[in-house]
């Protein structure tokens, strides 16, 4: 009578299926029954795989990636054989694959950095491949930050403000580990700063910007690197005497008059800078000289 040892790794399925890795050995050894007081002993061990020829087993087993069906039998020293046994099972030697997901806001840098905000949800999924047919199916995702140490993954991560490592992973049911990937985020939360700026200097008195009509103006803006991260600056906005804000490009000039300019940006995560306000007042008429002569 023949019996088999099957190694680790090792995974039954709900199904009975079982799966197996090329690490995992597969023992075979048998007993000669003593009936009657008689027993000859066991002569050989035979097994023969996928409907291949019967050899004799000498030594542990271990199978490739695939399905595969083993039989076996023992024979005794004076040629009683056993009924063939068989082991249906399957090896998996593939490892899943994971993705990350990173929702919005984000902003993919020519650098390939991904930046962030620390509202940004990031999630990871995973599958298990089938190869030759085979799959023994996703166990977990694992998630490394900033060199934590792997953690089962569980639920959407965010980032707080600063540079971050995550590594990722997945293994399946027979053990197999995905190879390590790497994703680095930089999580911007905040805005830029603008100002405006005239191409000459103001005259300033009681407070007042005073400037003559062909002023030109920018609003040049800048994304502050904080905790080292800076998306950069997406987009500068104008509003003259309330009217409707506008993406500038350009430098822009003034009417004359009191000249109300709002003003905001905003960077490549969508940090919005608070609306600004600056009044110029414009002043486009020449003094009026007159000539008084007195008397006699």
């Amino acid at each position: 009578i023949s019996t088999r040892t099957i190694g680790l790794p090792l995974f039954t399925a709900a199904d009975q299926t079982s799966y197996l890795t090329s690490a995992t050995t597969v023992a075979l050894a048998a007993v000669d029954p003593t009936v009657q007081g008689v027993a000859s002993g066991v002569g050989l061990i035979e097994a023969g795989l996928d409907g291949g020829a019967f050899a004799v087993y000498l030594t542990n087993l271990t199978f490739t990636q695939g399905r595969h069906i083993l039989v076996y039998r023992a024979a005794d020293k004076v040629g009683n054989t056993e009924s063939d046994q068989s082991f249906a099972f399957s090896v998996d030697d593939t490892p899943p694959v994971t993705t990350v997901h990173i929702g919005t806001p984000t902003f993919a840098a020519a650098d390939a950095v991904r930046y962030v905000t620390p509202q940004t949800p990031v999630s990871f999924t995973a599958e298990d491949p089938v190869v030759a047919q085979v799959v023994s199916g996703l166990s977990r995702i694992e998630v490394d930050v900033d060199g934590a140490g792997f953690a089962v993954y569980s639920s959407t991560l965010t980032f707080a403000e600063g540079r971050h490592t995550v590594r990722f992973r997945a293994l399946d049911r027979v053990g197999n580990v995905e190879a390590a990937q790497t994703v680095f985020l930089r999580s911007d939360a905040t805005p830029p700063l603008t100002s405006l700026q005239p191409s000459a200097a103001f005259f300033t008195a009681a407070g007042k910007d005073f400037a003559p009509a062909n002023f030109t103006y920018t609003l040049p803006a800048a994304d502050p690197v904080v905790q080292e991260v800076a998306s950069g600056v997406a987009l500068t906005r104008l509003s003259l005497d309330n009217g409707t804000l506008q993406n500038l490009t350009s430098y822009f000039s003034l009417s004359e008059g009191a000249r109300l300019a709002l003003f905001q940006s905003q960077d490549n995560v969508g940090n919005l800078e608070l609306l600004k306000a600056a009044t110029v007042y414009v002043d486009a008429t020449a003094p009026a000289t007159a000539l008084a002569i007195g008397a006699p």
